[in-house]
């Protein structure tokens, strides 16, 4: 299935929702003003790409539920002033988040019970908060999850409501060009609004 280059505003409930339905293309498309996401999948959209929309004035950008195993690529995509989450992903388990600018909603990033995912390549900035990892009442917390050379700039940048078990921050230091265009490549970039995060100091 694909869906491409289309206007999908001011719906009374979700711009697009796909459920059980594998290999899409969601591309190109101006997404924004809906009700609540912009983009719904839930349940095994196993080999789905979303890539290169905008999504915008929404509740959340994006919602990922109940993927078990679903190998998704959430890329190059402008996800900005929607109005509780940019990405959301829950239950939701190997997928790649990456070259993303995610900016002016409440949360950037949530995660709950949602492991082996990559986030990388991403501006998530001005936010209230950066990244989520929450977890409410499961006995299967988000793990394995790897987050790097992201240019994180947030009020809040990371808040862990449950403990944060197994992810990585950080890949082995090579000599390729990180985010904010240095020569090394291995952590995130995190500055603070305030010009007093950890990177900028």
């Amino acid at each position: 299935n694909t869906i491409d280059s289309n206007s999908i505003l001011f719906n009374g409930l979700t711009g697009i929702d796909i459920s059980s339905s594998k290999r899409n293309i969601i591309s190109n498309n101006n997404i924004s003003y809906n009700a609540y996401s912009g983009i719904n999948y839930a349940y095994h959209c196993d080999d789905t790409i979303i890539e290169n929309n905008l999504l915008k004035g929404n509740t959340n950008g994006i919602s990922a539920s109940n993927n078990p195993n679903v190998n998704v690529s959430i890329c190059k995509n402008c996800i900005e002033d929607n109005r509780l989450v940019g990405i959301g992903v829950w239950g939701t388990n190997n997928s790649t988040i990456f070259d993303n600018t995610i900016d002016l909603s409440q949360t950037g990033v949530s995660f709950d019970r949602s492991s082996n995912n990559v986030i990388r390549d991403n501006h998530i900035t001005n936010n209230s908060l950066g990244l989520l990892f929450h977890d409410y009442g499961s006995s299967s917390p988000s793990t394995g999850n790897i987050i790097y050379n992201n240019y994180i700039n947030n009020i809040e940048n990371v808040r862990l409501l449950t403990p944060s078990i197994g992810n990585v921050w950080n890949i082995s230091l090579s000599n390729s060009p990180n985010i904010i265009g240095g020569e090394y490549l291995g952590g995130n970039y995190w500055a603070m609004p305030n010009g007093m995060g950890y990177s900028q100091t």
